[in-house]
């Protein structure tokens, strides 16, 4: 039986154009975001904001958690952290 293809199997090949169309829709949307950064990163100033963050990244990283002996399907979804 051929396993599907999924963002877990071949990741750095299979899904390099997804993983890049993800990174380009993300800085689009952090660089117009004025929402405070705050809100998620408790340790940031208040009057710093996501697109203020968002210009200073360089790159942004998917890191894939999921654990190769890992059922399909499975909830809670399993990660290897």
């Amino acid at each position: 039986m051929v396993k599907p293809k999924c963002m877990f199997n071949d990741f750095g090949v299979v899904d390099r154009g997804l993983t890049r169309a993800l990174a380009r829709s993300a800085f689009m949307q952090f660089t117009h975001d004025s929402q405070p950064l705050n809100t998620t990163c408790k340790k940031v100033r208040a009057e710093v904001t996501f697109s203020d963050a968002a210009k200073l990244l360089s790159a942004i990283f998917f890191l894939n958690v999921w654990p190769e002996d890992a059922e399909l399907g499975r909830r809670p979804m399993p990660s290897c952290l």
